[in-house]
């Protein structure tokens, strides 16, 4: 715990802050936009299409993957900032300085970039549907009620998405100092949502056990991969 303090004092948080709450406003109006689109572009928009985003199952879906893309990426970054940058940079002399073992600093840094990604997209997604589901009860936009079966619904995608984008950040983490290089930590994040989110609208069916998989085999490879980045720092020589 003491060493996760000190990383947030040593770690300027406020511009990770600031790009959550950009992107929430930015899936805010996405969230409100998907269901009125095809309303506003009757004529170019397919009855199958209409039908989808008439539903909260079916609006759900690529709203949680413009949200998991989002932070995904911005894990990216903050594993390339707090991983990338210490430990192959001028900063890995004042680190392995620390009178702790490697591991439980590597432990700290990646506590806190699991602990913002996943409390980040659960409070996105949430917030988002919680203010688009009470707007559509009031002024019924939405054929169907926003009811406690969609909240639950939206509670559950909120932690599985977490886990989702935190397990990319990590293996963006691992990319990122195997190739030491901040731009291949973002870019990994960036290659990794792509096959996700598509994934994501083929189960259009079945979106929330898509997501779930999806999270164990991202979960799996997340958890590889701090493995093999705690064994790689371990033995690293300055």
């Amino acid at each position: 715990m003491k060493l996760i303090k000190l990383e947030l004092k040593r770690t300027d948080f406020k511009g990770y802050l600031l790009a959550a709450a950009g992107i929430f406003v930015f899936c805010l109006i996405m969230t409100f936009a998907f269901p009125l689109l095809p309303k506003l572009e009757e004529g170019s928009v397919t009855r199958d299409d209409a039908l989808l985003f008439a539903t909260w199952k079916g609006v759900l879906l690529p709203v949680s993957g413009l949200i998991m893309s989002c932070f995904a990426v911005l894990g990216g970054a903050m594993s390339a900032r707090l991983v990338v940058t210490e430990y192959a940079g001028k900063n890995a002399l004042l680190l392995f300085s620390y009178p702790v073992k490697r591991k439980a600093v590597l432990k700290a840094k990646c506590t806190l970039l699991w602990g913002f990604i996943f409390t980040a997209v659960f409070l996105c997604e949430t917030l988002c549907f919680l203010v688009m589901g009470i707007s559509a009860n009031l002024f019924h936009f939405m054929p169907e009620a926003f009811g406690m079966t969609e909240f639950g619904r939206v509670l559950a995608a909120g932690a599985v998405l977490g886990v989702m984008a935190a397990s990319i950040g990590q293996i963006s983490m691992r990319i990122g100092f195997w190739k030491r290089s901040l731009v291949a930590s973002v870019v990994t994040s960036v290659i990794l949502i792509c096959p996700v989110t598509n994934l994501f609208m083929l189960g259009a069916d079945s979106g929330l056990w898509i997501m779930t998989g999806i999270m164990v085999v991202t979960l799996a490879a997340g958890l590889g991969c701090y493995v093999g980045l705690t064994n790689k720092i371990k033995n690293l020589e300055v």
